[in-house]
């Protein structure tokens, strides 16, 4: 399942948004942004790319551009960019710092923008889960009834 936090960017005065994520959440978080400027789509030029740099709370930095299956991690359409997060930076909780960079076609930097991803903790996610895991109900001696 791919859960999309979609947000709009003023480019002319942007204000940071918070994208919440559980810990330990694998490749099923993007944000999509659709970029203004002065109110106004900004169409991102034919052969434009992206690129996510990050900052995790605990001070590691990492910058990609592809998923681990080679495939692109951003994909440009108009004047929207969507992006999937990365397995890392959901792997501490805290406030993670991304930004979302366009490059142009010659490669130049055309547009970047902050996004804080707030990460909640969740230990759970971090099991390990059993091969032979026994069916749901499993092992349970007698069933529980509610209500009136």
């Amino acid at each position: 399942m791919d859960v999309t936090k979609h947000i709009i960017c003023e480019l002319t005065g942007y204000k940071p948004v918070t994208v919440d994520v559980s810990q330990g959440d694998r490749g099923s978080r993007a944000v999509s942004c659709r970029l203004l400027e002065n109110g106004a789509p900004w169409m991102i030029p034919e052969g434009a790319t992206a690129r996510v740099a990050y900052t995790l709370p605990d001070g590691t930095e990492g910058l990609y551009d592809a998923l681990p299956d080679g495939s692109p991690a951003g994909e440009i359409a108009g004047n929207t960019v969507t992006v999937e997060l990365a397995d890392q930076i959901m792997d501490q909780a805290g406030m993670t710092q991304v930004s979302i960079l366009v490059l142009g076609p010659e490669g130049g930097q055309l547009a970047t923008w902050p996004i804080r991803v707030m990460v909640m903790a969740n230990k759970a996610a971090r099991l390990t889960v059993p091969e032979n895991l026994p069916p749901y109900g499993a092992g349970f001696a007698r069933k529980l009834f509610y209500g009136g």
